[in-house]
């Protein structure tokens, strides 16, 4: 019986320890979002290139083929031109402004894979 209850006391320390690490990396991810400002979307296409940085280089990536959802998806490896966009420190995009600027990233640099 005192295995049972020693094994309990454990599995409840390890879930507080879980549950500080998760609650301190929200709480992380809080502050860093207070200190960003997310651009108009007008402004954004005004001048796009202020907002981000981006790193091009030739290398290797995963192309994803197929996949019906019925089927595991299916892929192979390429060669081609990737480029990484990493945003400017204080600046928060939406899921709209973050496609806009990896459709420009794509038509400018002529990549094969953006990463953003």
């Amino acid at each position: 019986m005192e295995d049972v209850l020693k094994t309990r006391i454990k599995l409840l320390e390890e879930s507080i320890v879980f549950k500080k690490r998760q609650l301190k990396n929200s709480q992380d991810q809080l502050d860093n979002l207070k200190n960003c400002k997310q651009p108009k979307t007008e402004d954004l296409y005004k001048g796009i290139e202020n907002y981000f940085t981006v790193k091009n280089e030739a290398g290797k990536y995963e192309f994803i083929l197929g996949g019906d959802g019925r089927s595991s998806a299916w892929s192979e490896q390429r060669s081609g031109k990737i480029s990484t966009i990493t945003l400017n420190k204080g600046v928060y995009l939406n899921v709209l402004q973050e496609k806009i600027v990896v459709e420009y990233v794509k038509e400018k640099y002529k990549s094969d894979k953006v990463i953003l």
